[in-house]
């Protein structure tokens, strides 16, 4: 439980516990890259709401290629029927205003016809949020809202929030890389209904053994399953490690998990810093220029525009191997073979 992981269940429990203090309820923003612990977040305050509830973790899976479950809720068994505190659902790859709406109103399990008109699903929606005493709705890769290249698909996305908000009272939570904040920019009723906003932060690259980087690290080499004491919390280790990562928590903690099971898989007695540069050279393919467990502190500096660049001429690699499939394939038919 790190100080960043911390701050954002903090976040999210005062978004949830300000349920019903206003006449509307708040659009919220919970921000970061990639595998910096949003979702970790989630999933805490999910688990901590289904524990003080007494309720149970439901989750409904759907056939349209989302990456995980489509739904995750908190369902908790009343006297007066089932509640659902808490509700997380991901937003699919180009997501429409009615596909979401309807996303939500699964969630909800509300039956409706296809013949309902949006008065008639808004007045659904808002009685069964109140209802099932919901208190706060999570947009899981919202960013998938803002990639559609199209400033409306923004605003449709937010009018769905703005009706969770507006009509059932409910606090709404989204959550996506940084730039789903174009959200607020498209329409600004999500900004004005609330609005604040969330960002997860990595750790700074220092090689100060008193850092947040090194105390993290550090912390992850006392779970590590070997007998023999790994070498995590050491500044040759910590800070290529780090600077790899780009100081993100999670993706730390993905590459400390493999290397470890690569070490296992080697009988190895523990980690250091040559596990770490084996792994990188034999399991992802860095190249040795860019492997930064063969770097000095000076030269892990130039690592960023390192791995930039490489990435850059691959992607142009890859357009160019395309091009010729398309050129060579038109020419095929040109010739009538």
């Amino acid at each position: 439980m790190t100080p960043s992981l911390q701050s954002s269940i903090s976040f999210i429990q005062t978004l949830m516990a300000s349920h019903l203090t206003a006449p509307e309820g708040e659009i919220a923003f919970l921000l970061g890259e990639t595998r910096a612990g949003k979702t970790t977040a989630i999933n805490e305050v999910i688990a901590e709401t289904a524990e003080e509830t007494g309720g149970q973790i439901v989750s409904q899976l759907l056939d349209d290629q989302r990456d995980s479950e489509a739904m995750v809720s908190v369902l908790v068994k009343t006297p007066n029927g089932w509640e659902r505190p808490i509700v997380k659902i991901y937003v699919p790859k180009a997501p429409t205003f009615n596909g979401l709406l309807n996303d939500v109103l699964l969630a909800f399990d509300i039956k409706l016809p296809r013949s309902a008109t949006f008065a008639e699903r808004q007045l659904a929606l808002g009685r069964q949020l109140k209802g099932q005493a919901t208190r706060l709705v999570v947009f899981d890769d919202t960013q998938h809202i803002c990639e559609k290249g199209k400033t409306s698909a923004a605003y449709e996305g937010a009018d769905v929030f703005k009706v969770l908000a507006k009509t059932g009272q409910a606090q709404v939570l989204c959550v996506g890389l940084e730039h789903t904040i174009e959200i607020k920019d498209a329409n600004p009723q999500a900004e004005w209904l609330g609005g604040e906003v969330h960002v997860v932060r990595p750790h700074d690259i220092t090689a100060e053994r008193s850092s947040s980087l090194a105390t993290y690290c550090a912390t992850l080499n006392k779970e590590l399953p070997f007998d023999t004491p790994s070498a995590l919390g050491e500044p040759d280790v910590f800070l290529p490690l780090g600077t790899y990562c780009d100081g993100y928590e999670g993706r730390i903690a993905t590459i400390v998990r493999l290397a470890a099971r690569y070490a296992i898989e080697r009988n190895l007695p523990s980690l250091n810093r040559l596990v770490f540069e084996n792994y990188l050279r034999d399991k992802l393919l860095i190249a040795d220029q860019e492997n930064p467990f063969r770097m000095t502190t000076e030269e892990l500096e130039t690592l960023p525009a390192l791995v930039a660049a490489a990435r850059k001429d691959r992607i142009v690699s890859a357009e160019k191997r395309r091009s010729r499939g398309k050129r060579n394939r038109t020419a095929f038919g040109a010739r009538g073979l």
